[in-house]
């Protein structure tokens, strides 16, 4: 399996430079092609904000045609999602939720896709629309184990029929997809056991922060904030953020919670929690006023924790805060550990302990730098794009499964 990078230094190797063809290295050269985005999620809502947006801007800034497609609750403007203005947004109701929703989702995006020469394809229904319309080549973009995450949150219900339903239209797509990417490489072993045949073009790129917009703030408050910030579904581990959060509470820290509004969690049982409905561009300031995040997942979700890499913790980090997580999540356990820019935290946590460490660290005047460090070098959107293009390229050179 051919694999690009971005991990941690052990797992890093490049695209080869050998081997092209002469037409791939004109391509390089020009960078004159053109690529869809193939997307169920909205632009609008968090995900779009915090990860789609800044990317396709990102791409057209490198010298990329851009396409978009995605499904919208209602139709929004480019200016409304600050989008570039050369990108062609094709927006399609986002329709009813459910199974049968999620079919008719698949049929919407398929019939809707502009001509490009490259199709990324995020999720596994964004890249079976795409697959089935016989668009080539396609980019597998895996954000987690989708069926699986479906179940755990509660979208679908948990019976044999769904999953194996799920396991199929993955299967699908593993088999007829170009290459592919995932958020940890802890999940890629998963889905080799899952899959008889994954495409040989792989790379792992985290979700990724723009750091122009979430800019570094040297300096950790002197009243101690937990920040809380945007959604909590089904996936986080809400007993136990109760737990950490009241601990903390007691010993002296304000807890406050930035939700979305799209957020279907509307109370989380902690004393004294101050709720405040925000929009995502006002999170980077709002973590600069905080002095540690949190993003604490279920851990016995079996292998679906292995795809999860949270927005929430590269903010958290490009900002120059430190996060609490939970163990097994992705890569974050190395990530954040090895470079002591956080905590795991799981139901038989000494709480004593970790408030004296989480008081011991956030005093530390070389915290905040080694989270940005940490941002730099795993979570920069500037570099993921730059390794999607990269990825591209290598997908223009392949020939249709």
């Amino acid at each position: 399996m051919r694999k690009i990078g971005f991990r941690d230094k052990r797992h890093i190797q490049r695209i080869p430079s050998s081997g092209k063809s002469p037409g791939i290295t004109a391509l390089n050269e020009s960078k004159l092609f053109s690529v869809c985005y193939v997307s169920h999620d909205s632009l609008f809502e968090g995900i779009g904000q915090s990860q789609i947006v800044p990317l396709l801007n990102n791409l057209v800034r490198s010298g990329l045609t851009v396409s978009v497609v995605s499904l919208e609750k209602e139709i929004r403007s480019h200016i409304d999602v600050n989008l570039d203005s050369s990108i062609k947004w094709v927006q399609k109701p986002f329709g009813r939720r459910g199974i049968l929703g999620a079919v008719l989702r698949l049929i919407r995006i398929s019939i809707s896709l502009p001509s490009a020469d490259v199709f990324h394809a995020r999720g596994d229904l964004a890249a079976a629309s795409t697959i089935l319309r016989g668009k080539h080549p396609v980019l597998w973009d895996v954000r987690g184990l989708w069926i699986d995450q479906k179940i755990i949150i509660g979208t679908f219900p948990n019976n044999f029929f769904l999953i194996w339903l799920g396991r199929k239209l993955e299967s699908f797509v593993s088999k007829r997809s170009n290459a592919f990417t995932t958020l940890s490489l802890a999940v890629v072993e998963v889905l080799r056991e899952r899959n008889k045949c994954l495409p040989n073009l792989h790379a792992v790129i985290p979700t990724c922060v723009d750091l122009k917009r979430f800019k570094f703030s040297p300096k950790i408050p002197n009243d101690s904030v937990l920040l809380l910030s945007g959604v909590f579904n089904n996936y986080y581990d809400l007993e136990l953020i109760r737990i950490v959060s009241n601990q903390l509470e007691e010993s002296g820290f304000d807890v406050v919670w930035y939700r979305g509004a799209e957020s279907v969690t509307d109370k989380m049982e902690i004393k004294n929690l101050k709720i405040y409905e925000s929009r995502y561009e006002e999170m980077p300031q709002v973590i600069v006023n905080c002095s540690l995040g949190l993003a604490i997942c279920k851990t016995n979700i079996g292998d679906s924790l292995k795809g999860v890499m949270p927005t929430k913790v590269a903010e958290f980090l490009a900002v120059g805060r430190p996060v609490l997580i939970s163990e097994g999540m992705g890569d974050l356990d190395s990530m954040v550990l090895e470079n002591s820019v956080g905590w795991t935290v799981k139901r038989d946590t000494n709480f004593e302990e970790l408030t004296k460490s989480i008081r011991m660290l956030i005093n530390d005047e070389d915290l905040p730098q080694r989270c940005r460090e940490v941002a730099e070098k795993y979570f920069s959107m500037e570099m993921a794009s730059s390794k999607y293009t990269d990825i591209y390229r290598e997908s223009l050179s392949l020939k249709s499964p």
